[in-house]
């Protein structure tokens, strides 16, 4: 008996209380915010509106007049008839349910408004209890005396819940119709408007014979109410329905790598909070379309096999930390893990540049000497090493760091990094942000671990002369009312001495050289680029790396396993680096680096052959 009293004492309860002191509390309710609420829009280094988000997918918040009118007819009559003329609760409605329902025993009627279901769904829960039910006529009644009807309308339309996760007429209109709002017919308004009531009944993917009746329904209620003719009524009878069933995607998909890694940071600075959301969210990013678009069709066009291997790229501007770029993997839709940011991979022999600019520092020089030969190195407190070089070929002689870097000597890179101590060699990965170095006799050789992007802010330090930025790819975010919530800076954190390092960069021309050929080939004399780069190629069983600049584009292109199973195209990664750095830099003239007046150019001999302009530095 109790059990069936509780719905009536309810039913009683809450028009009470809304009638007698309703008004009095709801001046004390804060005032909400109803437009843009959980919207947050993305913009490109162009500052041009470039993906936005609204609730929990890819959508828009849609102003009143870029809305089909019929749909505002279909809801008025379906959903709330008296809406323009009560003041956020139906009290005739309200008595009418209270009718109903006493004389049923339960409750079989509601009487909820358009404006407490914008107040439900914009602020509260669907838990059916008392608390929630004042909490939402509270919050109505606050709607009411502080927006317009148009306001609270418009509002309504692009929060509505649809099923299938999607909130707002946006989307909806673009899932279920592949149509923009405006454009929406009345049997398709009449549709979504029997939608709203119950989603999971009326949806027409989940039964299209109910979803049918209940658009006859709201058009047959729609007309009765005189808000459509009777010749709109008979032919929206008639339409036959199309349907889409897929939701928005970005344009670029492969956009939505850059996106994700920038929605992680907001939500680590807890700028892209609960209450932010509720205001709304501008995001201005660093990302360049173009540049994206580009990588993202030159991955497609080599048709990689996803089971086989993955690739990430970042394409980062020199002189700066901006990201323009970056590309997680083959196929978004696929697979969402962010392998430019997220898979730390070994560098292999990427990271000589860095071992062998603190060579420079420290002393040594671009033309110093030191023999490569198979070599086993006694080391306290580690015992016998034996490095060895990729193809099992040594000059078994001397040769210069340019050398060296251009043929990817092991041994010359281990004699190079114990002169120097690892322990030295380490703390000059943390200035760059590597975390976990482990410091031992391989550091030389890329055992330790890193991502696309930090290995990309490392040469990108090298295409800035020397100044080392921290990667940047939101400019700023601010509430939809301009109030900043987060801003990022792009200032130098330290500088690499500029002399050294335009010698490196000269050194880095080397991969390229085809006068180096000797005991083996330069890692990219077979892959040369249309402009100038300087470039350094590395690789494990399980990857490969190629990353290069010049002073317009910083470029890294990784190609791995996600289970680090052997690769097996080992050529992939400079296949793409040739492909995107001839397409970025199509229209532009050379753009290397100018020598400072303190080097001394020189060149190598070899047989009958001598090789491009390096610089010695004493």
């Amino acid at each position: 008996m109790k059990a069936k009293r509780k719905p009536i004492i309810i039913a009683i309860l809450i028009p009470i209380f809304t009638i007698i002191i309703g008004n009095i509390c709801a001046f004390f309710v804060p005032t909400p915010v109803i437009k843009y609420n959980k919207c947050y829009t993305f913009y490109d280094n162009d500052d041009e509106e470039s993906l936005s988000y609204h609730y929990y997918g890819i959508g828009e918040y849609v102003p009143i007049d870029k809305i089909s009118p019929y749909l505002e007819k279909c809801i008025i009559a379906s959903e709330d008839k008296n809406f323009y003329s009560h003041h956020g609760l139906d009290y005739k409605r309200i008595v009418g349910s209270l009718l109903s329902n006493l004389k049923s025993g339960k409750i079989v009627a509601g009487a909820s408004t358009i404006t407490q279901q914008l107040a439900r769904t914009l602020y509260l829960s669907n838990e059916k209890s008392i608390a929630r039910k004042i909490k939402e006529a509270l919050i109505a009644k606050k709607i009411e005396m502080t927006f317009s009807k148009k306001d609270i309308f418009e509002a309504y339309l692009n929060s509505i819940y649809f099923g299938h996760n999607i909130y707002g007429i946006d989307e909806a209109s673009y899932y279920f119709f592949k149509e923009k709002p405006i454009n929406l017919s009345l049997a398709q308004c009449a549709l979504l408007t029997g939608i709203i009531s119950a989603p999971s009944y009326y949806s027409p993917e989940i039964n299209l014979e109910q979803s049918n009746r209940k658009k006859e329904q709201v058009l047959k209620t729609t007309y009765n109410l005189g808000k459509i003719s009777l010749n709109e009524y008979q032919e929206a009878l008639s339409e036959d329905l199309q349907y889409n069933f897929q939701k928005k995607s970005s344009t670029n998909p492969s956009d939505l790598y850059f996106y994700d890694y920038t929605r992680e940071i907001l939500t680590n600075e807890n700028a892209l909070n609960e209450t932010n959301l509720i205001n709304g969210v501008n995001i201005h990013t660093t990302l360049d379309k173009k540049i994206s678009k580009k990588v993202s069709n030159i991955i497609k066009k080599e048709t990689i096999d996803e089971t086989k291997s993955q690739v990430a790229v970042v394409v980062m501007k020199p002189y700066s930390g901006d990201v323009l770029a970056l590309v997680g993997g083959v196929n978004y839709n696929s697979s969402q893990f962010n392998r430019a940011t997220q898979a730390k991979r070994q560098t292999g022999s990427t990271i000589k540049p860095l071992l062998y600019y603190l060579a420079l520092e420290s002393g040594l020089d671009t033309t110093t000497t030191l023999i490569s030969k198979p070599t086993t190195f006694h080391l306290e407190n580690v015992g016998e090493y034996s490095p060895s070089n990729a193809t099992n070929t040594y000059a078994n002689g001397p040769i210069t760091m340019v050398e060296a870097l251009a043929l990817s000597d092991n041994i010359y890179a281990t004699k190079t990094l114990l002169l120097l101590g690892s322990d030295k060699f380490g703390a000059l990965l943390k200035r760059f942000g590597i975390d976990n170095v482990i410091t031992n006799p391989t550091i030389g050789l890329g055992t330790n671990e890193m991502s696309p992007l930090q290995l990309a802010t490392i040469f990108n330090t090298f295409a800035s002369e020397g100044a080392y930025y921290e990667p940047r790819v939101i400019k700023e975010s601010t509430l939809k009312n301009g109030d900043v919530i987060y801003k990022k800076n792009n200032k130098a954190k330290f500088r690499l001495n500029k002399d050294y390092v335009l010698a490196l960069n000269y050194m880095m021309r080397a991969p390229f050289d085809a006068g180096l050929v000797s005991y083996t080939s330069p890692s990219l004399v077979n892959y040369q680029t249309k402009n100038i780069f300087a470039a350094k190629t590395g690789s494990t069983e399980s990857n490969s790396w190629v990353v290069g600049f010049n002073k317009d584009f910083t470029i890294a292109v990784y190609v791995g396993n996600d289970n680090n199973e052997k690769l097996k195209n080992g050529a992939l990664a400079k296949k793409l680096f040739v492909s995107i750095a001839d397409s970025l830099t199509e229209n532009k003239t050379n753009n290397f680096y100018k020598p400072s007046d303190s080097l001394k150019p020189f060149k190598i001999k070899n047989g009958g052959h001598e090789s491009q302009t390096y610089y010695s530095i004493y």
